[in-house]
């Protein structure tokens, strides 16, 4: 059975993890992240590259700077005047003050500090957590101690880093207005020491709201636990994913931020004055906020609503299905460009493009009313949820937005068979362009089902788990009803118009198939 490459991507934990949860469930703002830094990175090598235009000595303690003294051979015969003998001959640009030396000195200890640092939380982060076969069950003292470390995290821990990092930022004399920064190196140096044993207790702590996880079959739903209703902030479904939300805290924003203080000390802090040290200064306040924003971020999401959760993994799906839809739509122009229809079928390929992206079109519609705050008195979910029954509803949400791109690249693979320009290819690569064709008619008509069954599962469980209130009745109109009703209705129709068309490709191409002897034979 042939699988999709984003599904599979779906499908593998964030960290390795077996806990179900992607990286494309917080990979929005990771990818940001990274996008940025790839930026910078190329900027950084640009600015680099160009030749500096003045040249500086190391810094040096304004104390030991002397106006320069004649030599012995524009003084007079006989005896100096006092004021005239140089005891040391060595020039004070030849030899480096003690505080040059201190500076370098400091500068190199914070160097190794900070490669450890990125060494450490720069990488690919396994996870450590303990591997069980059934889920914890936690006492009342276990679990009023478990909320009691949530909220030191909450109070203490997380703001504590961002005053760190915000302390990190002055030590060096940074601030967005200041062209001419005066760093405190020895305090810089003790902030750096500082970092790593507040990051490590983090850490400790973070895994210590999640410790265990229970893997799962690789082509299944990770098995979560079911015993967890009461466990209100803590529950295992909200824990994993604020655990791995601290690993893209510390990878995509925190990591970049300590390799760009490492080049400022390498590159910067000697010419402080060349566009490279600008430069280098712009991306570490650039990076400071966004760790603290990042902060933030996770501070918020640990005090959401289990619903808010879910909201915020329905965002990110959205997001991705904004995507897919974009690329139908590009792919349903690009159709429209050909200079000729080809006799094989592209004026079919080009409706399933069509329909593709009205069916798109209708998906993005049904997160709407999850998402909008206008529905948050209407769409409500009980609080009282197991983790288990939250997964599902994460699970199959992720596989409805991941289907929906099996059409996509199915259609993509039928265009390539298709085109008006593959006449050649079919016959010169004929069992590559077979096999690219039942690919490509695999993932169009299972993607097609496959999205069918998965949103009326998705509403299936909205509706199991919607709490019934007064204000989704008005005017004796059930709003959470007719939220779902109208698109449903809209989406069963395009799906029938697509499948009609679908069976006119697969007619198409068994005939194709069966000529395909004949057609060999003439050539």
């Amino acid at each position: 059975m042939v699988e999709s490459s984003r599904v599979g991507q779906y499908q593998e934990s964030a960290l390795h993890t077996g806990s179900g949860i992607t990286h494309h469930e917080f990979g929005g703002q990771a990818r940001e992240a990274r996008k940025k830094q790839n930026n910078k990175q190329g900027s950084m090598a640009v600015a680099t590259s160009m030749k500096m235009e003045t040249t500086r000595s190391p810094i040096q303690n304004p104390s030991t700077l002397r106006p320069k003294l004649r030599s012995n051979a524009d003084a007079p015969s006989g005896a100096q005047p006092d004021a005239e003998i140089v005891p040391d001959a060595t020039s004070t640009s030849d030899a480096p003050s003690d505080s040059t030396s201190h500076v370098d000195k400091r500068s190199d200890q914070i160097l190794k500090l900070l490669g450890d640092l990125h060494q450490t939380w720069g990488g690919q982060l396994q996870d450590a957590r303990e591997r069980v076969e059934t889920p914890e069950v936690l006492s009342a003292d276990e679990l009023a101690q478990r909320k009691k470390l949530l909220f030191t995290i909450q109070a203490q821990l997380m703001p504590s880093l961002k005053q760190q990092i915000r302390a990190l930022l002055a030590s060096v004399g940074l601030r967005p207005s200041v062209d001419h920064p005066e760093p405190n190196l020895d305090q810089t140096w003790e902030l750096v020491s500082q970092l790593g044993p507040a990051l490590d207790v983090l850490h400790k702590s973070i895994v210590s709201l999640t410790p265990w996880y229970i893997p799962g079959p690789d082509d299944k739903r990770t098995t979560h636990t079911h015993i967890d209703q009461k466990y209100g902030e803590v529950k295992k479904f909200r824990c994993d994913r604020l655990y791995v939300a601290f690993f893209q805290l510390a990878g995509s924003s925190i990591s970049p931020l300590l390799q760009a203080y490492s080049r400022y000390l390498r590159e910067g802090l000697s010419l402080p004055n060349s566009q490279v040290a600008k430069e280098i200064r712009t991306d570490i306040v650039d990076w400071t906020e966004e760790c603290c924003r990042d902060i933030t971020d996770w501070l918020t999401l640990s005090c959401l609503s289990d619903y808010g959760f879910l909201q915020r993994v329905w965002k990110q799906h959205v997001e991705n299905l904004d995507t897919y839809v974009e690329e139908a739509r590009e792919q349903l122009t690009k159709v429209g460009l050909q200079h000729r229809m080809h006799e094989w079928g592209m004026d079919l390929v080009s409706k399933l493009f069509r329909h593709t992206v009205t069916i798109g079109d209708i998906l993005q519609r049904t997160f709407l009313p999850l998402l909008d705050p206008h529905y948050q008195n209407i769409i409500k979910f009980d609080e009282n949820l197991s983790s288990n029954e939250l997964e599902w509803v994460v699970w199959e949400a992720g596989l409805l937005v991941a289907y929906f791109d099996f059409i996509n690249q199915g259609l993509a693979r039928l265009l390539q068979h298709f085109g008006p320009d593959t006449h050649e290819f079919v016959f010169e690569r004929l069992e590559e362009s077979l096999e690219n064709l039942r690919l490509g008619m695999y993932l169009t008509k299972s993607g097609a089902i496959k999205v069918h069954n998965r949103l009326d599962s998705l509403l299936t469980l909205i509706s199991f788990h919607h709490v019934r209130s007064t204000a989704a009745i008005q005017g004796g109109i059930n709003l959470f009803r007719s939220a779902f009703a109208a698109v449903r209705k809209e989406f069963i129709v395009a799906m029938k118009d697509f499948r009609s068309d679908y069976q006119g490709v697969e007619d198409l191409v068994g005939r194709t198939v069966a000529n395909m002897p004949e057609f060999l034979d003439e050539t």
